[in-house]
């Protein structure tokens, strides 16, 4: 772990559905609703939400350890960021959404089974 500063994946969110957009949350029967029951912007007046994200209970979870993403520095992206996932390279690495196709996916898992992780390249 860094002394002072630096990127961890802490676990992995899959999505139960497509994302939803706000304004078509109104649509939705009851029982489509039910996965959005826990989501705080469900419940407030006005309803304030852009997007609605509903998680697979079943493939997401937290690790047991935190997953490096960066250097003992902090600053520099390691192959998780750079080889693995789809990063756009647009601003400060560590404010990008990381998103991973299956082939890098499948590599970052593997590499969340490790005891050690390799120095950042």
């Amino acid at each position: 772990m860094a002394a002072d500063w630096g990127a961890y994946l802490i676990g992995e969110f899959a999505l139960a559905r497509d994302p939803l957009p706000g304004d078509e949350y109104a649509a939705l029967s009851a029982d489509e609703r039910a996965a959005f029951a826990g989501n705080a912007h469900c419940h407030r007046d006005p309803f304030d939400a852009a997007v609605l994200l509903a998680g697979d209970p079943d493939a997401s979870r937290l690790y047991d350890t935190a997953v490096p993403l960066s250097g003992a520095q902090g600053t520099e992206a390691n192959r998780a960021v750079t080889e693995w996932s789809a990063d756009s390279g647009r601003g400060p690495w560590w404010r990008r959404p990381l998103r991973y196709d299956t082939a890098g996916a499948s590599r970052l898992r593997e590499w969340i089974g490790r005891d050690t992780y390799p120095a950042v390249r």
